[in-house]
């Protein structure tokens, strides 16, 4: 008979014994690439979007962002291609960076105005920006909340999380351990097939009281319980 040492379940207990701890080290893995590597380094940046410019005019009152279709338009563009310093070109650039491993669990969206042009004063720059972003948002972006809500004083960065990633990451870890686990039992599973092929070779042929192999027989009786061989012949 088959040793109980080399049964499937011992050999399974010894199994799980040996490949416990990388297991749980493959699990805490994959947990810390989904969740710390996902929000800090795998980072994927998106295409930036460049905004036509905006033209800002100095007037008596403070700034003003120029109307594209009024007269202020053409006017503002008049002092800044004489070089008044009158007017300014502001332009901005939004950027959407989507963060996660492997699926997106949040993206920063970040908006940043450049002005063309040089000022002396940096006050001066200031209140370009305060103009030329609230007459950015009435006029282009009422639309879109994400960019009026960072879009309003100066250079903006706005999250927003992504709840359909952190499924799709769950989802992707546990997909992961059922991979590993399936790898980790194949050598018992086929020590388990081989183990039962064993013990089905065993059994052909065996006389089920004492296990006397009844095939090839040289004596006339059971070696283990005496039996007579010739009852059954």
């Amino acid at each position: 008979m088959a040793d109980p040492s080399t049964s499937p379940t011992e050999t399974r207990r010894r199994d799980w014994r040996w490949a416990g701890a990388p297991f749980l080290a493959f699990f805490a893995l994959l947990v810390w690439m989904a969740l710390w590597l996902g929000t800090g380094g795998g980072r994927v940046f998106a295409p930036r979007v460049y905004h036509d410019p905006v033209l800002v005019e100095q007037t008596r009152t403070g700034m003003k962002a120029s109307d594209p279709n009024g007269e202020s338009w053409d006017r503002a563009t008049r002092l800044l291609s004489g070089g008044q310093g009158g007017a300014w070109a502001v332009r901005y650039q939004t950027s959407v960076d989507p963060i996660g491993w492997p699926f997106a669990v949040e993206t920063r969206i970040r908006h940043i105005i450049s002005i063309e042009s040089a000022l002396p004063d940096p006050s001066a720059e200031q209140a370009i920006r305060r103009a030329a972003v609230d007459e950015y948002v009435q006029l282009r972006v009422l639309a879109d909340d994400d960019l009026s809500m960072g879009l309003r004083v100066t250079d903006a960065t706005r999250s927003q999380r992504l709840w359909l990633g952190w499924v799709c990451n769950v989802i992707s870890i546990l997909v992961a351990l059922l991979i590993g686990y399936g790898l980790l039992c194949v050598p018992t599973s086929v020590r388990e097939w081989r183990w039962a092929e064993r013990e089905r070779k065993l059994r052909r042929g065996v006389c089920p009281k004492c296990g006397y192999r009844l095939e090839g027989l040289t004596s006339e009786k059971c070696p283990e319980c005496g039996t007579d061989t010739r009852i059954n012949s």
